[in-house]
């Protein structure tokens, strides 16, 4: 049995089927196609409890259907991705999301804000919300100062080492008492390698990858990051210009 809660589980897939119940891209087009009937049954605790918890869905052959596909970029070039069954994508929704209610950062007295594609804890699994934050966060900052850093890490999302990312999740969550079991984890990690053949999958549209990737494998990069420019803007204060 899958140790994950069914409240993870109806809130996101309420989520996501409010957010996609119109989209044009294939890895979403199946939700559109669902009736409220439904929803109901995909939303219910039976469904949960029979096919999820157990694990049971994973033994259906058609879950497993994998295939290729491409995201177009903002440069025109496009960026490899991968198209999942509709139980795979609700599941890792779900997971993740269960993941979060045990996740909390730690930037401390930081000033830190990090955006991602949705807001999973809240529910929120279409980007366009936390994208409008983000221009509103950086158009209010243009107004306090007179210079920015624009960094952009290149094939982020395939050079994400998940060994890594899965021990920064076990470490953050169980630090001191067992919130989810190393079996799941490795079940969930498992399961990850094996949508995106060795690596970690890009799916689009998945607030849930987003959350990891942005949110837990990279708050020790912001953390040093912030640290480093801290250094630096107090050694330029004073004069010593060492750090």
């Amino acid at each position: 049995m899958i140790d994950f809660d069914y409240d993870s589980w109806k809130s996101s897939v309420f989520g996501i089927l409010k957010s996609f119940y119109k989209s044009p891209y294939i890895q979403l087009f199946p939700f559109s196609q669902l009736t409220r009937e439904d929803k109901k049954f995909i939303e219910s605790k039976d469904f949960f409890y029979k096919w999820i918890k157990t694990g049971a869905f994973t033994y259906h052959f058609d879950t497993w259907n994998i295939c290729n596909s491409y995201i177009l970029k903002n440069d025109g070039t496009y960026r490899k991705a991968t198209n999942i069954s509709p139980i795979f994508f609700l599941f890792i929704s779900a997971f993740t999301k269960h993941i979060s209610t045990f996740y909390t950062q730690s930037y401390e007295n930081r000033e830190i804000k990090t955006f991602y594609a949705g807001e999973i804890t809240k529910n929120r699994f279409n980007y366009k919300k936390d994208y409008n934050n983000y221009c509103k966060e950086i158009n209010n900052n243009s107004q306090s100062y007179t210079h920015f850093i624009k960094l952009d890490i290149n094939n982020f999302f395939t050079n994400i080492n998940i060994n890594t990312l899965f021990d920064l999740i076990n470490l953050k969550l169980n630090n001191g008492k067992i919130n989810i079991r190393t079996r799941d984890l490795l079940f969930y990690k498992e399961l990850l390698k094996c949508l995106g053949n060795g690596t970690f999958p890009i799916i689009r549209n998945s607030t849930a990858l987003s959350f990891l990737a942005t949110k837990i494998y990279l708050e020790d990069f912001d953390i040093n990051l912030y640290d480093f420019i801290d250094r630096l803007y107090i050694s330029f204060v004073n004069n010593q210009y060492v750090f």
